[in-house]
């Protein structure tokens, strides 16, 4: 009977999180479109249905991040391949209205230190689930000139799981040209065809794969200077 009782629940949650995830993508993450004034360049503009859940990989630059990046992708994509989830660390759910809507969007904690498996394995489970999410192999927020050696989490989840990889590059106006934070009123962003992970299996060194799934998201700033010149 605990069985029983315990599959319903998450079903409850998924249906849940489902709805909650259609009225976010209607009311909140358009807001942050508009309030970042972006300017969106898709290599292609996806609206299929995807037959394996897809990683959204991107450069970490703001706490917006994965908020923008949902408010950038076309909605037919969004809202055809939900379920989505956001990573975070533990830290980030200290109080119990962070909790709520953490819960609402589809955020879920997880550790950022130690054993490979054990801090990804809650990651595993959301990709044996069919739900997508988005991963910032940098693991940290960074300047555009800061180019961090990504961490090897992300070349892990592709040699465990078969899934899509999405590469998005995001850039803001910055408050300060010497500090980090951005301003609200302007971003770039690109977004990037569908890999699949065994491509990176297939053309790369083990020791080289998380490295190379990040220059396909440095790649793309080429793109925005050619559209819409250098900032």
């Amino acid at each position: 009977m605990d069985f029983v009782g315990t599959v319903s629940g998450q079903d409850r949650n998924e249906k849940m999180l489902f709805v909650s995830q259609h009225f976010f993508y209607h009311f909140f993450y358009r807001w942050v479109r508009h309030i970042f004034d972006a300017d969106v360049l898709h290599v292609k503009v996806h609206k299929e249905k995807l037959d394996r859940p897809v990683i959204i990989v991107a450069n970490h630059v703001s706490g917006w991040d994965p908020f923008l990046i949902f408010s950038i992708l076309n909605s037919k994509f969004v809202l055809s391949n939900l379920v989505w989830r956001l990573p975070a660390a533990r830290s980030q759910f200290k109080t119990s209205l962070h909790r709520t809507f953490f819960k609402l969007i589809g955020v879920y904690p997880i550790q950022g230190m130690g054993d490979l498996n054990k801090s990804l394995e809650t990651t595993f489970e959301i990709l044996d689930k069919g739900h997508n999410t988005v991963f910032f192999p940098e693991a940290k927020r960074t300047s555009l000139s800061e180019k961090v050696e990504p961490k090897k989490g992300i070349a892990h989840l592709i040699e465990r799981k078969n899934v899509y990889i999405l590469p998005i590059f995001l850039e803001y106006k910055r408050r300060n040209k010497n500090k980090k934070g951005v301003k609200i009123g302007k971003s770039r962003a690109v977004v990037g065809d569908l890999i699949r992970s065994e491509y990176f299996i297939d053309k790369y060194r083990k020791e080289e794969r998380h490295k190379a799934v990040m220059s396909y998201v440095y790649d793309l700033e080429k793109h925005l200077i050619s559209r819409f010149g250098k900032k």
